[in-house]
């Protein structure tokens, strides 16, 4: 049974709120509306009762939406409104967005009034489980921070010339010292890490002469085992009467995990801001190669000087180029696995060598050596881009002064003898890619260590010690294993093998390319925000034997296509642009005319899968693309079971 919903409608008009009623009738909503006329019986409603959606009209005399709505605000902020009004103009609109509105609607075009309410009630609901959920880990964080304030800390005293005089056993489980081995035998220097010695002696002298207290004071100690222990030290100076310094008494607390999990917490946060604003230009620079991509084409057609079509398809060349470089930063920084398919590792490497190439220091010279002719392999390729970059980021810091940086593939059969010897080894086909360098090379004693988490040879801020352990684990996913030979002074050498299938069969070569279908004289719809793509797409479109006609943003596509209803055959839309976006407005003219054919386009590939375009069932197109990509894409669209046989 669909749940009574309870609405509060601000309408002066009868004629207008039985309109209302029966919109939301139709739309099947059960709802218990209480109608108020003016600003008394809003506030006093508002006060009094409580709803789950308001409805307001956006001019009464003596009042209007805006109040209301910050009224509503104020007091209930989690209840959806939704502004309704017979002349409401673009500006209004947008101000209203942003006092906090969920959405607006003119009252002669009231038809996806409810399913407006029940987005509305929905995203709501979506709202107050996630405020409950951050209030349920800010109570549990906080509980954390109180247990961990008084456990496991250790308690000191020394005197005036730093000899201990007294520590609770908790060192032994920080330090490794027994609270005897440190009482009247050693020295508050002698814990500091030879590394940290000098400078954290003179930080402490400088306590001490002045008599100042610690607070949250990090020192590196040295554990019994050799490995660094940080501690945060707060403590205060113990005076006599004269205020002479005794000593200090004062408590230890074990950080070092916490310090990991925080260069953990920010390394990821970086990586999602890097992901986010490769996002923002991604999206910008495919709108820019977008029009460049389909204007070459028709400049070919009509361009006889060899010298200017060379020209030209170096114009091309450059452009895709370019659109595969955005593909790969946005792959690798959004860091999405992908599903396993066959893997054309030649191209792969060959364009991770060119970023590689364009971003690392020159000093430092890439070979890549990859045989024509590589056994079949599955695998993600978006996870196989981070391996290689963590193990070429891994070299580059190893050559300082520059060196070689080499990557090589070989189709490799693993015999019983080598899987025996090599841990989640099995025998059979294998295609095994090697990243060399000539660098530093790794000590032997780190070389059974380089892949557990956190470990690092790097120096503090320029290492998470979670690279090789990320490549293990992603080989190891694969099914695959991993073989290190490093000797210092002379380089390192990682060799990845990933099963292959060497009786797979070659994928087969793609058809030639066919003219594009032609129109015939439908009425098409653009509407994009960007200038460049909708004269660029009228172009085409116009050439191609289509009639065109444009729109700027979705408000005003719903407003042409409401004018040309009856022409109108099909639908260009983008999907991101201001005020109304592409979703919004396909999902309004869908709801006028179910059977539209719709083309998505869009400059993020990642929107293509987004849930309110799968759930409108229409395909969407990445920027840049070819003409004949959208002359194809658009006839699919229009005569769907045509366009398959």
């Amino acid at each position: 049974m669909n749940k009574t919903i309870r609405v509060l409608h601000l309408e002066d008009s009868p004629r207008d709120a039985e309109l209302v009623q029966h919109k939301l009738e139709v739309g099947g909503l059960a709802c218990d509306i209480v109608l108020v006329d003016g600003k008394e019986g809003f506030e006093s409603a508002v006060a009094k009762d409580s709803f789950d959606v308001i409805l307001c009209d956006y001019s009464l005399p003596g009042y209007n939406g805006k109040s209301a709505l910050k009224l509503t605000r104020e007091r209930h902020p989690l209840v959806p409104v939704i502004i309704i009004s017979g002349t409401l103009g673009e500006d209004e609109a947008v101000e209203c967005l942003k006092l906090g509105a969920t959405d607006y609607l003119l009252k002669h075009r009231l038809e996806r009034l409810a399913s407006s309410v029940q987005r509305a009630l929905q995203e709501a609901e979506e709202r107050r489980a996630h405020l409950k959920a951050e209030e349920l880990l800010r109570a549990s964080e906080e509980r954390f921070q109180q247990i961990a304030q008084h456990l496991g800390e250790w308690v000191w005293e020394v005197d005036a010339d730093g000899l201990y005089t007294y520590s609770s056993p908790v060192v032994e489980n920080i330090l490794g010292y027994r609270p005897e081995e440190l009482v009247g035998k050693r020295h508050y220097y002698d814990l500091f890490s030879p590394a940290a010695m000098e400078t954290l002696k003179q930080a402490t002298l400088e306590h001490f002469l002045s008599k100042l207290p610690f607070v949250r004071f990090h020192n590196q100690c040295a554990h019994r085992d050799g490995r660094i222990v940080l501690l945060e030290t707060n403590a205060t100076p113990m005076l006599d009467e004269q205020r002479q310094l005794l000593g200090y008494r004062g408590v230890d607390k074990d950080i070092t995990e916490q310090n990991r999990l925080q260069a953990q917490l920010l390394r990821s946060q970086r990586l999602e801001a890097i992901g986010t604003l490769a996002s923002g230009i991604a999206h910008d620079l495919n709108n820019i190669l977008a029009p460049v991509l389909m204007t070459t084409p028709m400049l070919r057609s009509a361009v006889l000087d060899p010298d200017s079509l060379e020209i030209l398809n170096t114009i091309e060349g450059c452009v895709s180029r370019g659109a595969d470089v955005l593909k790969q930063l946005l792959s690798f920084a959004r860091g999405k696995p992908g599903e396993r398919v066959p893997l054309p590792l030649r191209h792969l490497v060959r364009d991770l060598g060119m970023i590689i190439r364009e971003t690392f220091p020159r000093n430092i010279r890439m070979v890549v050596n990859i045989p024509a002719i590589l056994w079949p392999m599955q695998g993600d390729a978006t996870q196989l881009y981070q391996v290689l970059m963590n193990l070429c980021i891994n070299a580059r810091d190893a050559m300082p002064d520059g060196g070689m940086l080499t990557i090589e593939a070989a189709n490799i059969i693993v015999d019983d003898a080598l899987a025996s010897s090599t841990p989640d080894a099995r025998p059979g086909s294998y295609v095994c890619v090697r990243v060399s360098d000539t660098g530093t090379g790794i000590a032997p004693e780190n070389l059974n260590r380089i892949f557990e988490a956190f470990f690092t040879t790097k120096e503090i801020g320029k290492g998470t010690g979670l690279g090789l352990s990320t490549v293990l684990g992603i080989v190891r996913g694969h099914e695959g294993f991993v073989r290190v030979n490093s000797k210092l002074g002379h380089g390192t050498t990682f060799e990845l093998y990933f099963p292959a299938s060497p009786e797979a069969k070659p994928a087969e070569t793609a058809p030639s390319k066919t003219p594009p279908p032609r129109g015939q004289g439908e009425m098409v719809l653009v509407v994009d925000d960007e200038p460049s793509m909708r004269n660029t797409l009228r172009c085409i479109l116009e050439i191609n034997g289509y009639r065109v006609i444009l729109a700027t943003q979705g408000a005003e596509g719903v407003e042409v296509f409401c004018r040309h209803r009856a022409e109108i055959r099909a639908v260009i839309a983008d999907i991101m642009m201001p005020v109304m976006n592409g979703p919004s407005m396909i999902a309004a003219l869908k709801q006028m005319e179910p059977p539209l054919a719709v083309l998505g386009i869009t400059g993020l590939p990642e929107q293509a899968g987004a849930t309110g375009l799968k759930n409108l069932d229409i395909p969407v197109l990445c920027k840049p693309f070819s003409d004949s990509e959208v002359l194809q894409a658009l006839r699919h669209a229009i005569e769907p079971s045509g366009a398959k046989e």
